[in-house]
């Protein structure tokens, strides 16, 4: 038995299966289930901490939207993404009438809930919550704080799903030159520019895809060494590319 499983098992027979104490251990639990893969069992803990919260703290208390984030997260891990809808449908509205829509609880449950969507075939659904918590975001905040860039970075992945990656380089292309100005060398930077080279060859923008594609080869040749697997995985991008390019050329 685990030290997390230990201590609810203390608090329940110390305090009782209904006491705030046992309910926040429940949900510590729960969390190490989750983190571990266990999500069956993350989820079995989480809807019991649900209905615990929700009676002692309200719906909208951070311990309840909490563990009912943590409910849908598990139950996507489960493949079970309608029932993670049900665990936040409504959430971010409560929240955004309680606390804003730019408080971190509520992105982070809009973001969850659009995911959720996403994930059940929802993606008009998922496009429209994080559409509204981006622009929110970027005009409240402004266009370079890290919240603004996440709900960027995560509305950019709802178009790519959606099939709709012409949508998405703008988005990855501010959240680039960003962490271009602000990163330099960082590893993130090169993953950025991965990731953009990725969605302008699905946006059939093959140059510009091949350009960024060189870009980051060079970078990772003169850092990391010209043996580094990344290498072989660009290089074969770049061919697919280039063949693309010939292809429309005809």
């Amino acid at each position: 038995m685990t030290l997390a499983e230990r201590t609810l098992d203390r608090c329940i027979r110390s305090l009782g299966e209904d006491h705030p104490h046992t309910a926040v251990c429940r949900s510590n639990l729960a969390t190490v289930y989750l983190t571990v893969g266990d999500a069956p069992r993350a989820v079995q803990l989480l809807e019991a901490t649900v209905r615990n919260f929700r009676l002692i703290f309200g719906d909208t208390h951070p311990h309840t939207v909490t563990s009912r984030t943590n409910l849908a997260a598990a139950h996507l891990e489960s493949g079970n993404a309608a029932q993670a809808v049900a665990a936040l449908e409504g959430v971010p509205a409560q929240l955004m009438s309680e606390l804003g829509g730019t408080h971190p609880q509520t992105l982070h449950c809009t973001t969850m809930l659009a995911r959720a969507h996403g994930r059940s075939g929802g993606l008009a659904r998922a496009t429209e919550l994080l559409e509204h918590s981006t622009a929110l975001t970027e005009k409240e905040l402004g266009a370079t704080h890290p919240d603004t860039l996440e709900q960027r970075q995560y509305l950019a992945e709802i178009y790519r799903v959606d099939d709709r990656p012409d949508l998405a380089v703008p988005l990855y292309e501010a959240n680039l030159a960003h962490w271009q100005q602000t990163l330099g060398d960082h590893p993130n930077v090169l993953s950025a520019q991965l990731t953009l080279a990725d969605t302008h060859q699905e946006a059939g923008a093959h140059r510009k895809a091949i350009a960024l594609y060189h870009a980051a080869l060079d970078r990772i040749e003169s850092v990391m060494g010209p043996e580094n697997p990344l290498i072989t995985q660009i290089r074969a991008r770049i061919d697919a590319a280039e063949y693309a390019t010939s292809r429309s050329d005809r």
